[in-house]
């Protein structure tokens, strides 16, 4: 099954790391090692790496 999962707090966020954020990283790690197909959309900021 494929997830998609649209959180703005999806480290690295420009906002302090916990919440949701951190709800989301675990949950989405869980969904892949159980073979799920797993997207996540998150606010970029400068913290994330770019592809060039």
């Amino acid at each position: 099954m494929k997830h998609l999962i649209i959180c703005p707090e999806y480290p690295p966020a420009p906002i302090p790391p916990g919440g949701i954020g951190t709800y989301v990283t675990h949950i989405a790690k869980l969904l892949a090692e159980s073979g799920e197909t797993v997207h996540v959309i998150g606010q970029l900021c400068e913290g994330a790496k770019k592809k060039n």
